[in-house]
């Protein structure tokens, strides 16, 4: 499996990744802590929607994720969407209000092309601030997808913006 750097967008082996990162951090971290770095750690976000269906339109259709798959036979009330490394885990769930958020740093390239694609579907954005500039998307449940506008070159502030 190869990885795209969000610095360079060299491409790199998976492998080669985790141990620089493993290195960066060993070496910037107290003994103890070294330990914790031995085994990669892999996570996805679960996002609860009060409709599985819209919520899967919504990441496929409007943000080009793919559904990679769903529980039941495509029936069930949890699945995953992916895209580009990303992976969320959609799960119905109509008791439960609270609402998520993952942040995703992406290459300059990998910016301007989520901002043609937004604006192309009628994406609602809005530029945020969360540490940095970023770009805030929210699914129709109120989920936020913020997205580091540091690495993004300056003077496209009107693109921040795409009407819904």
């Amino acid at each position: 499996m190869e990885i795209r750097t969000a610095q360079t967008n060299d491409k790199i082996s998976l492998d080669l990744f985790i141990n620089k990162h493993i290195e960066l951090m060993q070496t910037d971290s107290e003994e103890s802590n070294k330990e914790a770095f031995e085994h990669v750690w892999y996570m996805r976000p679960v996002f609860f929607v009060s409709n599985l269906q819209t919520a899967i339109r919504f990441y496929v259709d409007k943000l080009g994720f793919i559904k990679k798959w769903h529980e039941a036979d495509g029936k069930g009330t949890v699945c995953q969407v992916d895209r580009g490394g990303c992976e969320i885990i959609l799960c119905q769930n109509t008791t439960r209000s609270s609402q998520s958020r993952v942040f995703l740093e992406l290459s300059r390239d990998g910016v301007e092309q989520l901002l043609k694609e937004v604006t192309e579907r009628s994406v609602p954005t809005k530029k945020s601030w969360w540490g940095y500039d970023v770009l805030q998307i929210e699914d129709p449940d109120g989920n936020e997808l913020l997205v580091c506008l540091e690495t993004y070159e300056t003077g496209h502030e009107d693109s921040f913006t795409a009407k819904g």
